[in-house]
């Protein structure tokens, strides 16, 4: 299950970094923009992720105890819900985006950038929210694999879809950085379209009545437990991208324009863990549907391994490897430095976060997603507000301090992210779910 989810991230990151390449053709400021646009991304993320992983748990313990006609119930209440959660976002979008990117730019150069390009996927983020909602359906029954085609035929369309839509040709006109938003938008809404072509060859499609489409509280409220604490923990992760942005920013355009490029690069080490993440919530999520407790511990523990094993590889990769790596990008100098120093910090960060991510997965599967919430909230809005300038400014690292303050939150998380998935697993399964003899 989760290779095919990691190759589908794979192409997801691919997607970003074809459209960093294309902006920085056209300006650092324009890298940067692309950089300021990310929280916003991840905030229309915080509602989707939040959706589909709701749906997932719920879908996948109804899966696992042959309950398909209430699986296909939750699912149609989950598009109801994306539908509405779509109008919200726009709403809310267009009133603070200009601010947020003021906020977080180096210069009004930079602001405009982001706005431009993030303007038509605010407007038509209704294919990303319908789209998690339905490949949740997919990888509660154990299907990874449709997501994995969707990511690469999107990124080869987006690949064709950027020069094309930012210089134009013939009756298509030319329209710089925004043609990057629009691509992406196009890209997407085909995604959307063969995602549910998939949902409906499964045995779900049948359960799932749209005839006399009514709202239903119960299972609403039964979504809205698990997806609000994942819509929340994917906000403070945003949250964190904005106050490391923030921190970025006195250190001009080149580090902000930097930090993008590295971030699309540190985003390929991690897609291993975001694939086993996956696995562990339909893993786990099934086999305590089925009550089969031994194996909820196995897909967990061999999860954790290979996470460990595979991140350290990468980390080591990344170090050795962040100066050719950043040169891919048509940068200035001074942003591929950032960027090379950026990586070669973050590089250690990798085990603790497998720790994280897939101790988080563990606890949404079991149920218990307001303790990954907290973790991440802590880690992530209220550590670097007091780590990143102590290192940056208290300890005059500098550019190089605001990473420091990260890898010291990681750790220090990871710690307590182990200390709360036993906490949980002997509280449901009366033993530890992470030891010296398990691992």
């Amino acid at each position: 299950m989760a290779v095919p989810t990691s190759v589908g991230f794979i192409f997801t990151v691919i997607y970003n970094i074809v459209d960093t390449y294309w902006a920085g053709k056209i300006s650092d400021e324009a890298v940067a923009g692309l950089g300021v646009s990310f929280p916003i991304y991840l905030m229309m993320l915080a509602l989707s992720m939040g959706l589909g992983m709701g749906t997932t748990v719920l879908v996948a313990h109804q899966v696992g105890a042959k309950d398909e006609k209430g699986a296909g119930a939750t699912i149609v209440q989950a598009l109801l819900l994306a539908v509405i959660a779509s109008g919200i976002l726009i709403l809310i979008s267009l009133t603070f985006m200009p601010s947020i990117f003021q906020l977080l730019s180096p210069n009004s150069l930079v602001a405009e950038a982001g706005f431009t390009y993030f303007r038509p996927i605010i407007l038509l983020n209704i294919f990303f929210v319908a789209t998690f909602a339905l490949n949740s359906s997919l990888n509660a029954v154990g299907d990874t694999v449709a997501f994995s085609i969707v990511s690469v035929a999107t990124t080869f369309l987006n690949m064709a879809l950027d020069p094309l839509l930012i210089y134009g040709w013939g009756f298509i006109p030319a329209m710089g950085l925004e043609g990057i938003g629009w691509a992406t938008v196009i890209s997407q809404a085909v995604g959307t379209a063969f995602i549910l072509y998939r949902v409906t060859k499964t045995s779900l499609w049948l359960h799932m009545i749209f005839r006399g489409l009514r709202w239903q509280w119960s299972i609403i409220r039964q979504i809205l437990n698990q997806g609000v604490p994942s819509g929340i923990n994917m906000a403070a992760i945003s949250a964190g991208f904005i106050l490391m942005l923030y921190f970025v920013k006195p250190y001009g355009v080149a580090a902000t324009a930097g930090f993008t490029a590295g971030l699309r690069i540190e985003q390929m080490a991690l897609l291993p863990v975001f694939g086993l993440n996956t696995a562990v919530i339909s893993l786990v999520g099934q086999n305590m549907g089925a009550k089969e407790f031994d194996r909820v511990l196995q897909s967990f523990r061999t999860a954790l391994i290979l996470g460990l094993i595979v991140l350290s590889i990468g980390g080591v990769l990344i170090f050795t490897f962040a100066a050719p790596l950043a040169s891919f990008f048509p940068m200035t100098e001074a942003a591929e430095a950032k960027a090379v120093t950026y990586l070669r910090i973050v590089a250690f960060e990798y085990p603790a976060l497998c720790f994280i991510s897939l101790g988080g997965g563990f606890m949404q599967a079991m149920k218990h997603p307001r303790v990954t919430m907290v973790i991440t909230i802590l880690r992530l809005s209220l550590m670097p507000m007091i780590a990143m300038p102590f290192f940056a400014t208290y300890l005059g690292y500098g550019f190089s301090g605001v990473w420091y303050g990260v890898l010291f939150g990681s750790y220090s998380f990871a710690i307590v992210t182990i200390l709360m998935v036993n906490w949980v697993s002997q509280k449901e399964l009366g033993v530890k779910a992470i030891s010296t003899q398990s691992i």
